[in-house]
């Protein structure tokens, strides 16, 4: 029997969520944060994040812990549609897809489908983590709703 509950899932699914959110949001502006705290922001960060991400999804374990994937997407079209972002100190990459609405939705696509491919990393790591579990007992699968 599996301990976790829904509520909880769904908690690790939005902390996913807006981890991944609030860390596209801050590298949209550039923020530079002093000392530590910026090799952190410009190096490790992301890693961190996805593999945190990656681990929330483990232990979910249900096919919308992927969900998080349309956060940086979301975000990016919310900064350049709803707001008067300008990208700062170099040229925006986004500009070349906002003019082809069709190359636009393409592209979201495929960044959303990349990122769930990464995140379901997590599902095939609990999917094995299951079979070894289930092997060791001597039965079938168990949590895999």
């Amino acid at each position: 029997m599996d301990p976790m509950t829904d509520r909880s899932r769904i908690a690790i699914t939005v902390v996913t969520t807006l981890a991944l959110g609030a860390s596209t949001y801050g590298h949209a502006f550039e923020v530079d944060p002093p000392g530590v705290l910026r090799d952190i922001w410009y190096g490790d960060l992301e890693a961190i994040l996805f593999g945190l991400a990656i681990f929330g999804v483990f232990l979910v374990y249900r096919w919308w812990a992927l969900l998080p994937a349309i956060a940086p997407a979301a975000v990016t079209v919310y900064l350049h549609h709803m707001t008067d972002y300008v990208y700062p100190f170099h040229e925006d990459f986004y500009e070349n897809f906002s003019a082809n609405p069709l190359l636009l939705v393409l592209f979201a696509i495929v960044w959303i489908g990349l990122l769930a491919a990464i995140l379901s990393i997590g599902l095939l790591l609990r999917a094995l983590w299951e079979a070894v579990r289930a092997r060791r007992r001597g039965g079938p699968l168990t949590g895999s709703t």
